[in-house]
């Protein structure tokens, strides 16, 4: 399955993100852009499939919150932070942040060292491997 991004060494796409976010003005536009994201994006993806209309007026009040500098709330950040920051996104962006890589050298690592599996299009994280025990 082709998502239709392609993520190269040098990416930096949270920003690309979070603004195509902002743009997204229907729940049919929303779908359709995180379609596109689903490489990184597949929980974002997922979670807004089964969404209603009362959930995407929600969804965007929620966020014109955020973008105002206002915490959106408990509630709605345990409704929407799949969609706000995607698993694979952030923990991609708290590996390159750590190392002081860009966004595509921590993505492109997480998958060599198979922190990061990609099948059908589709990212997911693995479990962090557990160290052999010493006889």
């Amino acid at each position: 399955m082709q998502t239709g991004r392609t993520f190269g060494w040098l990416s930096e796409p949270v920003g690309d993100y979070e603004k195509g976010l902002d743009g997204a003005k229907t729940l049919t536009a929303l779908r359709a852009y995180l379609e596109s994201w689903r490489e990184v994006a597949g929980d974002a993806w997922a979670a807004v499939q089964d969404w209603t209309e009362a959930d995407f007026t929600a969804w965007r009040k929620a966020l014109a919150s955020e973008r105002r500098g206002k915490f959106m709330g408990d509630e709605a950040m345990a409704r929407f932070a799949c969609v706000l920051l995607p698993e694979v996104l952030f923990r991609v962006s708290v590996i390159a942040n750590e190392y002081k890589a860009p966004w595509g050298v921590a993505y492109h690592r997480a998958i060599d060292a198979k922190l990061i599996v990609v099948a059908d299009g589709i990212a997911t994280l693995q479990p962090p491997p557990v160290p052999e025990q010493a006889p």
